[in-house]
C-alpha cells in the first residue's frame, strides 16, 4: 500500500452523502503502566477541543485473523482473571458534540458525528486524527508507558438512508427497499415482481494484497427509526485489519486503503437513482 494524501482520481464522490458518522480508530499493544491518574493529564492535552468527559466500559481486544473461524461469527467470550479493576474507556467530547475522542489502555478512536454542518470529508478527519495519534504517542513516551505499537485499524462509515429525502423513489423505505440496493432488485420464476419489504443482513469480504491477508470489509444493513421518528435504513461499511507496520504512518496508509474500499463498495451496491439523489459528482 502506498501513502495517499489526497483524494484518488476517479473515486466516487457526492455533494450530499447520507453519512451520519465516521469512525477512525487504532488498537495497540496495551499500555501496561497506564493508571487512572494518567487520564487527567491526557485530557489536559485535548481539553480545549474536548471540554466534556464521559466514562464507558472498555472495549475488548479484537483481531482480524485469516483461517479458522471467522471472527464475525465466532462467539465473543472473554474470561478475565486480572486482579485489578479494568481501566475505563474515556470519551472526550467536543462542545458541539460533533467529535469524540475515545481513549483506553489499548485504543484510540475518533468519531465524527453529523449535525447541521456538512460532512468535512475524509481528509479533514484523517488529518485531525493523525495529530491526535501523534500527541497520544508523545504522551505515552513522556510518561514511560511504552510506545504506541499499533496492531489493528478500523475505518467505518455509518449511512442513514431516509425515505423523506427521496420521495420520488421511495414512498416507504421498507416497502421499496430494492430502489436502494442493486442486489435486491429480483424477480420470481413466474416473472412476477418480488417486492422486498425490509432488510437486515451482513456481508463479509476478505481483503488481500498479493498473498497477504490485510483484513475484512463488513457490510451491515438494518432498519432504524431516527430521532425525529422517521423510518430509515442504516448502512454501515467497516474495514478492519492490520497495517503493514506498527507505526502511526502505517496506520494512516491503511486508512487511505480502507477509504477507497468503502467508497467503491458503496457505489457498487447502491442504485443509480439514489446516487443521483445524493448528487454524485464522479
Amino acid at each position: 500500500m502506498s501513502q495517499v494524501s489526497t483524494r484518488p482520481n476517479g473515486l466516487p464522490d457526492y455533494d450530499s452523502p447520507p453519512l451520519t458518522e465516521v469512525v477512525m480508530g487504532v488498537q495497540f499493544s496495551p499500555l501496561q503502566n497506564l493508571k487512572t491518574t494518567h487520564f487527567h493529564p491526557f485530557w489536559e492535552m485535548f481539553k480545549s477541543e474536548y471540554p466534556d468527559v464521559e466514562e464507558h466500559p472498555p472495549l475488548g481486544p479484537s483481531f482480524e485473523t485469516f483461517g479458522g473461524v471467522n471472527p464475525s461469527i465466532a462467539p465473543n467470550i472473554r474470561i478475565d482473571f486480572q486482579q485489578t479493576p479494568a481501566l475505563p474507556r474515556v470519551w472526550f467530547v467536543s462542545e458541539d458534540k460533533i467529535n469524540v475522542l475515545q481513549f483506553q489502555k489499548d485504543r484510540l478512536v475518533h468519531n465524527w458525528r453529523k449535525n447541521q454542518l456538512p460532512y468535512p470529508r475524509y481528509e479533514k478527519i484523517k488529518e485531525l486524527f493523525s495529530r491526535e495519534l501523534n500527541r497520544a504517542g508523545e504522551f505515552a513516551d513522556t510518561e514511560n508507558l511504552g510506545g504506541l505499537k499499533i496492531n489493528q485499524c478500523e475505518l467505518s462509515y455509518v449511512n442513514t438512508i431516509q425515505s423523506e429525502d427521496h420521495e420520488d423513489f421511495l414512498k416507504n423505505i421498507h416497502g421499496k427497499i430494492g430502489n436502494v440496493f442493486n442486489f435486491l432488485n429480483v424477480s420470481s420464476d413466474t416473472n412476477q415482481e418480488i417486492e422486498p419489504e425490509t432488510a437486515q443482513f451482513q456481508f463479509t469480504y476478505s481483503l488481500k494484497q498479493g498473498d497477504r491477508f490485510i483484513g475484512r470489509l463488513y457490510t451491515y444493513v438494518h432498519p432504524v427509526v431516527t430521532s425525529e421518528g422517521n423510518e430509515a435504513l442504516s448502512l454501515v461499511l467497516s474495514v478492519k485489519g492490520s497495517p503493514e507496520g506498527e507505526h502511526i504512518a502505517d496506520a494512516l496508509v491503511f486508512f487511505d486503503f480502507a477509504r477507497t474500499v468503502i467508497v467503491k463498495h458503496f457505489a457498487d451496491i447502491t442504485t443509480e437513482k439514489f446516487q443521483k439523489s445524493w448528487r454524485r459528482i464522479q
